[in-house]
């Protein structure tokens, strides 16, 4: 069955450090737009509601939209992650990362409406699995708390592999289908990395 825009909620994680970046990626502007501001467009475009899951979250008040902040603190994308199941009232949720600005509609759209009995969906491209750029399951919730409780104390949290790992997924080799736009998976990592890129990619 395709799900409709209504059964899926979009959360953007905004809790990374930027160590590599040396400032918050989220606030980055392209052609002097911040780059968060460009995610949230191209999300709204596929889904009635989009949130935004932070560490801190009064960092994105400007963009008035429902900012949520993580449960589990310092516990990195897992983190983020378990904050938006806990939060989603739909029965999946689509995740993706402040530091892609460049992400398609159409990607997006036929994540969405992949046909699986897998609780997470993710892209494939370039050899590299997109964990952070997918669909997960609200019944994914008690897993992906049990994972963060089990390491919370341990200094170094799960991740989203972690979760994965026990609980399978879906994952879609887009370099086998070229009539997508495969930029849609580009990561800015660092300043350069956009200055690198921007020629090719059109906003």
């Amino acid at each position: 069955m395709i799900m409709n825009k209504e059964a899926v909620t979009a959360y953007i994680l905004c809790g990374g450090k930027s160590k590599r970046f040396g400032s918050d990626k989220a606030l980055f502007e392209i052609d002097g737009i911040p780059i968060i501001e460009i995610i949230i467009k191209k999300l709204k475009k596929t889904f009635n509601r989009v949130i935004l899951a932070a560490e801190k979250p009064e960092k994105y008040s400007f963009t008035r939209l429902e900012c949520i902040a993580d449960i589990y603190k310092e516990c990195g994308p897992l983190g983020g992650i378990h904050a938006a199941l806990n939060n989603s009232k739909t029965g999946r949720i689509f995740i993706v990362t402040c530091d892609m600005p460049f992400i398609d509609e159409k990607i997006m759209q036929y994540l969405t409406e992949y046909e699986t009995d897998k609780k997470i969906v993710i892209p494939k491209s370039g050899g590299k699995n997109h964990h952070l750029f997918g669909i997960y399951a609200k019944s994914l919730l008690p897993a992906a708390e049990e994972l963060l409780e089990r390491t919370k104390d341990l200094g170094k949290c799960a991740s989203p592999y972690d979760l994965i790992s026990i609980s399978g997924c879906e994952i879609i080799d887009f370099d086998l289908l070229p009539q997508f736009n495969n930029n849609s998976f580009f990561n800015l990592n660092a300043p350069e990395d956009l200055r690198k890129r921007r020629n090719e990619i059109q906003i």
